[in-house]
Protein backbone atom coordinates (compact mmCIF):
# COMPACT_ATOMS: atom_id res chain seq x y z
CA UNK A 1 0.00 0.00 0.00
CA UNK A 2 1.51 3.58 -1.45
CA UNK A 3 1.44 6.49 1.57
CA UNK A 4 -1.47 7.83 -0.41
CA UNK A 5 -3.70 5.33 -0.20
CA UNK A 6 -6.53 4.76 2.47
CA UNK A 7 -6.83 1.08 3.00
CA UNK A 8 -9.44 -0.59 3.66
CA UNK A 9 -10.98 -4.51 4.49
CA UNK A 10 -14.25 -5.09 3.66
CA UNK A 11 -16.60 -8.21 5.43
CA UNK A 12 -19.77 -9.60 5.30
CA UNK A 13 -21.99 -7.28 7.77
CA UNK A 14 -23.93 -11.04 8.59
CA UNK A 15 -20.42 -13.07 9.53
CA UNK A 16 -18.93 -10.38 11.64
CA UNK A 17 -19.37 -10.32 15.15
CA UNK A 18 -18.43 -7.12 16.48
CA UNK A 19 -18.04 -8.51 20.38
CA UNK A 20 -14.95 -10.07 18.85
CA UNK A 21 -11.63 -8.82 18.24
CA UNK A 22 -11.54 -7.70 15.23
CA UNK A 23 -7.57 -7.77 15.46
CA UNK A 24 -7.26 -11.74 14.94
CA UNK A 25 -9.93 -11.94 12.93
CA UNK A 26 -9.66 -14.21 10.03
CA UNK A 27 -10.86 -13.01 7.37
CA UNK A 28 -11.22 -15.95 4.84
CA UNK A 29 -13.63 -17.65 7.21
CA UNK A 30 -15.99 -14.46 7.30
CA UNK A 31 -15.90 -15.20 3.53
CA UNK A 32 -16.84 -19.03 3.63
CA UNK A 33 -20.16 -19.66 1.32
CA UNK A 34 -20.29 -15.73 0.81
CA UNK A 35 -20.77 -14.28 -2.85
CA UNK A 36 -19.98 -10.73 -4.15
CA UNK A 37 -23.06 -9.70 -6.83
CA UNK A 38 -21.17 -10.07 -10.18
CA UNK A 39 -23.54 -6.98 -11.09
CA UNK A 40 -22.01 -5.33 -8.32
CA UNK A 41 -18.40 -6.13 -10.24
CA UNK A 42 -19.43 -5.09 -13.22
CA UNK A 43 -20.95 -1.67 -12.24
CA UNK A 44 -18.03 -1.24 -10.08
CA UNK A 45 -15.75 -1.86 -13.40
CA UNK A 46 -17.28 0.65 -15.32
CA UNK A 47 -15.38 3.28 -13.30
CA UNK A 48 -12.78 1.41 -11.75
CA UNK A 49 -11.65 -0.70 -15.10
CA UNK A 50 -10.37 -4.55 -14.15
CA UNK A 51 -6.64 -4.94 -14.45
CA UNK A 52 -3.83 -7.43 -14.55
CA UNK A 53 -2.78 -8.41 -11.01
CA UNK A 54 0.21 -10.40 -9.94
CA UNK A 55 -1.80 -12.95 -9.18
CA UNK A 56 -4.48 -15.59 -10.65
CA UNK A 57 -5.99 -15.70 -7.81
CA UNK A 58 -6.80 -11.52 -7.35
CA UNK A 59 -9.99 -9.86 -9.16
CA UNK A 60 -8.59 -6.43 -9.67
CA UNK A 61 -10.46 -3.44 -10.26
CA UNK A 62 -8.80 -0.73 -10.87
CA UNK A 63 -5.07 0.27 -10.74
CA UNK A 64 -2.82 -1.08 -7.88
CA UNK A 65 -1.16 2.17 -6.88
CA UNK A 66 -4.29 3.99 -6.78
CA UNK A 67 -7.92 3.26 -6.61
CA UNK A 68 -8.53 -0.12 -6.14
CA UNK A 69 -10.81 -3.12 -5.13
CA UNK A 70 -9.03 -6.44 -5.08
CA UNK A 71 -11.09 -9.64 -4.57
CA UNK A 72 -8.65 -12.56 -3.05
CA UNK A 73 -9.88 -15.89 -3.87
CA UNK A 74 -8.50 -19.52 -2.54
CA UNK A 75 -9.36 -22.72 -4.27
CA UNK A 76 -11.94 -20.51 -6.26
CA UNK A 77 -13.98 -19.04 -3.41
CA UNK A 78 -13.72 -15.31 -1.68
CA UNK A 79 -11.25 -15.50 1.62
CA UNK A 80 -11.00 -11.53 1.35
CA UNK A 81 -11.80 -8.45 -0.43
CA UNK A 82 -9.93 -4.65 0.35
CA UNK A 83 -10.49 -1.40 -1.11
CA UNK A 84 -7.53 1.34 -1.73
CA UNK A 85 -8.97 4.63 -1.98
CA UNK A 86 -5.92 6.91 -3.32
CA UNK A 87 -5.79 10.31 -2.16
CA UNK A 88 -3.91 11.77 -4.66
CA UNK A 89 -7.05 10.69 -7.34
CA UNK A 90 -10.14 10.38 -5.33
CA UNK A 91 -13.47 12.10 -6.42
CA UNK A 92 -17.32 11.66 -5.99
CA UNK A 93 -17.88 9.20 -8.77
CA UNK A 94 -15.47 6.71 -7.19
CA UNK A 95 -16.16 7.04 -3.58
CA UNK A 96 -20.08 6.81 -4.61
CA UNK A 97 -19.06 3.63 -7.40
CA UNK A 98 -17.18 2.15 -4.06
CA UNK A 99 -20.04 2.99 -1.52
CA UNK A 100 -22.80 1.49 -4.32
CA UNK A 101 -20.43 -1.39 -3.93
CA UNK A 102 -20.15 -2.48 -0.21
CA UNK A 103 -24.27 -1.59 0.36
CA UNK A 104 -25.09 -4.15 -2.75
CA UNK A 105 -23.30 -6.90 -1.45
CA UNK A 106 -24.35 -5.59 2.33
CA UNK A 107 -20.53 -5.58 3.55
CA UNK A 108 -19.02 -3.67 6.80
CA UNK A 109 -15.57 -1.94 6.56
CA UNK A 110 -12.59 -2.66 8.69
CA UNK A 111 -10.16 0.06 9.50
CA UNK A 112 -7.73 0.14 12.12
CA UNK A 113 -9.37 -2.57 13.08
CA UNK A 114 -12.95 -1.08 13.69
CA UNK A 115 -15.62 -2.49 12.07
CA UNK A 116 -18.02 0.31 10.53
CA UNK A 117 -21.71 -1.80 9.51
CA UNK A 118 -22.96 1.26 8.87
CA UNK A 119 -21.45 3.31 5.73
CA UNK A 120 -22.24 6.03 4.00
CA UNK A 121 -20.24 9.25 2.41
CA UNK A 122 -20.08 11.13 5.59
CA UNK A 123 -18.62 7.89 7.30
CA UNK A 124 -16.03 7.36 4.75
CA UNK A 125 -14.97 10.72 4.94
CA UNK A 126 -14.30 10.44 8.48
CA UNK A 127 -12.33 7.40 7.68
CA UNK A 128 -10.45 9.37 5.57
CA UNK A 129 -9.90 12.38 7.77
CA UNK A 130 -8.48 10.05 10.44
CA UNK A 131 -6.06 8.50 8.32
CA UNK A 132 -2.34 8.58 7.96
CA UNK A 133 -3.01 9.12 3.91
CA UNK A 134 -4.80 12.33 4.47
CA UNK A 135 -2.07 13.87 6.86
CA UNK A 136 0.42 12.85 4.03
CA UNK A 137 -1.39 14.59 1.74
CA UNK A 138 -2.16 17.43 3.51
CA UNK A 139 1.33 18.37 4.74
CA UNK A 140 4.10 15.82 3.53
CA UNK A 141 6.76 17.48 4.69
CA UNK A 142 5.97 17.87 8.39
CA UNK A 143 4.56 14.03 7.79
CA UNK A 144 7.88 12.85 6.71
CA UNK A 145 9.80 14.31 9.16
CA UNK A 146 7.33 13.25 12.37
CA UNK A 147 7.59 9.80 10.62
CA UNK A 148 11.36 9.98 10.49
CA UNK A 149 11.34 10.36 14.15
CA UNK A 150 12.97 7.52 15.92
CA UNK A 151 12.11 7.15 19.53
CA UNK A 152 14.87 5.46 21.41
CA UNK A 153 17.13 4.67 18.48
CA UNK A 154 19.16 7.96 18.64
CA UNK A 155 18.55 8.82 14.87
CA UNK A 156 16.28 11.01 13.19
CA UNK A 157 15.25 12.05 9.72
CA UNK A 158 16.05 15.72 8.65
CA UNK A 159 14.73 16.97 5.56
CA UNK A 160 16.35 20.01 3.96
CA UNK A 161 14.10 23.20 3.95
Amino acid sequence: MAIWQVDLKLAPKDKLNTKDSIENLEFSSLWSRYNISKDSIEEVGKVLKRTDSWSNDIVQLGDISSNVIELFFEEGNISEVTCRLDLRNLNIEIMDTILRFIWANDLAVIVDNRAYMEINREVLVDIIKKSEAYRFINDPEVFLELLGKCTGCGTELKLKR
